[in-house]
């Protein structure tokens, strides 16, 4: 029997945070809802690109379930890290992947191709082709005052089968969201001055390497981490590995970085708090550090902070180290960057040593 024998359905919830954490109410009500139908005989229309959609779909393909996943806008106009995150939906075979270009909200009325299209607009779009699209639409956690709800309005006035359904009493005790960090570190780091540091930051993103689906299982407690990812996780995971892997964003010209400060103790534990301008705690007190006299060795430079016109006039060669200085309540000269270029591995270098900060203190590691 082909997928389009089979009867569809789909499972809503309305935007959700996106610090939600592994186990959340809604997820637990998601893998609930999943249990009532056959991997085998249905198929699920969903999206993908939001937890909200990405947790559904992740949960019915671990069952080994047939997806058809609408996209707001073709995959290769996705940006290149979104692509990269996304790789494993155009490689599944048993999702069929479209998009609301190639789709109608009825048939007799294709849509034209509109690249332009505001992306809420998109997303309207997908919203009703999914909830047109099943035959059967289960409903979890939904904003009263959402977009979802009126569609879900529409819907039921259109006759489609909708169920409604409740957070068990257990699933309402469950944590929602991961607690916002909160450090008071007011303690002398002796020797701390004389090092560059690489701080880590708790993370509602794949790790450098994985995708969003490794992400997503970890949402989903298909794997052991537990989602979002510490600053404490973070750490942990580059001194195993002994190697900090590079990353490109918020890198203007996209270069694979690796990121010090030499910014001062002084300075340093007053940024242990959140910033609200910035919606996250600027830093964490977590970190490898390398002597200052070990610079060189790994190929570490300081930035060279300016404003978005000087980019333009450094040579190629010089550009990679180029930080604009912020505006406003931004000021980032004050985080002294250093950078090198590609991964840190420190099992492959002639430093003198390697050091580890954490809120106890600092220790020094075999490099």
């Amino acid at each position: 029997m082909s997928t389009d024998e089979l009867p569809v359905f789909t499972v809503v919830h309305s935007r959700q945070p996106a610090w939600t954490c592994t186990g959340a109410p809604w997820i637990r009500m998601t893998e609930r809802i999943l249990s009532d139908h056959d991997p085998g005989s249905e198929v699920l229309v969903t999206s993908a690109g939001m937890l909200h959609y990405d947790v559904p779909l992740r949960m019915w393909l671990h069952r080994g379930g047939r997806c058809r996943v609408i996209l707001p806008m073709p995959f290769e106009h996705w940006t290149r890290d979104i692509q990269r995150e996304y790789a494993w939906l155009t490689t599944d075979p048993i999702i069929e992947l479209l998009s609301i270009d190639r789709l109608s909200e009825q048939p007799h009325n294709p849509r034209p191709r509109t690249p332009a299209l505001p992306s809420h607009e998109r997303m309207a779009i997908r919203d009703r082709i999914v909830l047109n699209a099943a035959e059967r639409i289960e409903i979890g956690c939904i904003d009263p005052q959402g977009r979802m709800r009126q569609l879900l309005r529409d819907i039921r006035k259109r006759g489609q089968k909708v169920i409604r359904r409740r957070l068990t009493r257990s699933e309402q005790l469950a944590p929602a969201v991961s607690p916002i960090p909160r450090y008071n570190v007011t303690r002398d780091m002796p020797g701390f001055d004389t090092c560059l540091w690489h701080f880590t930051r708790t993370r509602s993103a794949p790790w450098p390497g994985e995708t969003r689906a490794h992400y997503i299982d970890d949402l989903c407690g298909f794997r052991t981490e537990h989602a979002p990812y510490s600053a404490q996780q973070s750490l942990d995971r580059i001194l195993t590995a002994r190697r900090i892997e590079p990353g490109d964003r918020l890198i203007r010209g996209r270069y694979d970085v690796v990121s010090f400060t030499s910014a001062s103790w002084q300075v340093i534990k007053n940024l242990f708090s959140w910033q609200s301008h910035l919606r996250r705690v600027r830093f964490e007190p977590f970190a490898v550090g390398i002597r200052r006299t070990d610079a060189d060795a790994v190929g570490l430079k300081p930035v060279i902070y300016g404003r978005p016109p000087d980019y333009a006039r450094l040579p190629e060669s010089s550009r990679w180290r180029f930080q604009n200085r912020g505006s406003g309540m931004v000021d980032w000269t004050e985080e002294k960057e250093w950078r090198c270029k590609g991964p840190l591995d420190w099992s492959r270098s002639e430093m003198d040593c390697i050091l580890c900060l954490t809120p106890e203190g600092i220790r020094q590691l075999n490099p």
